[in-house]
């Protein structure tokens, strides 16, 4: 799973949690699919409303999943994720926005920031990468929401940037955390997508390799590390779960495996 992550449960509910070096600074956690209340093809902890499964189920897993982890959902932020490169730093004011529905979400933003104690940040997922970075000496933090769109607007490093614009911070004193998404094992694109990524990425067959003639399978995790290391973070201070969206049918939603019709997992990620 990698050494940033481990598994946990609680009250029936079973979620990754980041582990920290530091206690008392912050916590992090991915949900799994399972422990919620939703039917197939939602079953069971789905948790976007945006996806066709009913409301007050969402909303009870949602509920659910943020007791088992003893977040205040009134203290939660949810960006509207339009698979851009916007950064919003948010606040306590922000609390709640989006977590009890869609319509009052973070308005055009795939990553949150913030340095107030208390705020939990948060964004959903089925393939695309979660990813977290904390500063450890100005207890800044932020979580990003990352396809092959926020991939390539280099939103990992946009966000790294606004969290030294906004709270002083330098890659030296961060760690990053990449969450479950979908692997290199997994993610087929076409050459135009593909060429994006060689652009971006020059004679680097860790992120990207050819399937057969015109589709190419691409490593959106390895690629935002890479790029998490070019904005200034240590490699070693940057972990990367290795177990992919689509392959672990048992405890994640994918929405190439399933055709589009699936559930949401949540990232959270809030300072203490």
């Amino acid at each position: 799973m990698g050494k940033g992550f481990r598994i946990n449960q609680s009250r029936g509910i079973k979620y990754l949690e980041l582990l920290l070096p530091k206690k008392g600074i912050c916590r992090g956690y991915f949900s799994t699919r399972e422990g919620g209340i939703s039917t197939n093809p939602y079953g069971s902890l789905n948790l976007g409303f945006h996806v066709g499964d009913d409301g007050d189920r969402v909303l009870t897993n949602r509920e659910l999943f943020l007791r088992s982890v003893g977040v205040p959902p009134e203290m939660v932020v949810v960006p509207e994720q339009v698979h851009g490169s916007n950064i919003v730093n948010v606040c306590k004011t922000h609390g709640g926005k989006g977590v009890f529905q869609m319509n009052d979400a973070v308005r055009g933003a795939d990553a949150l920031i913030t340095k107030e104690p208390g705020v939990v940040l948060a964004a959903l997922y089925a393939d695309c990468v979660p990813i977290y970075i904390v500063d450890l000496e100005n207890k800044g933090i932020g979580l990003a929401h990352a396809g092959w769109r926020g991939t390539i607007q280099n939103i990992a490093g946009k966000m790294l940037n606004k969290m030294e614009v906004d709270f002083g911070t330098v890659g030296d004193d961060c760690i990053a955390y990449i969450g479950p998404s979908i692997g290199f094992c997994c993610y087929e694109v076409g050459s135009d997508t593909a060429q994006d990524f060689v652009s971006l990425f020059p004679y680097d067959d860790n992120i990207y390799k050819e399937k057969t003639k015109g589709k190419y399978y691409v490593n959106l995790k390895e690629a935002n590390a890479k790029i998490l290391v070019d904005s200034g973070i240590d490699s070693r201070r940057i972990f990367v779960c290795d177990l992919c969206t689509s392959c672990s049918e048992e405890l994640f939603f994918s929405y190439r495996r399933d055709g589009g019709k699936t559930g949401r997992m949540a990232a959270l990620l809030g300072l203490q």
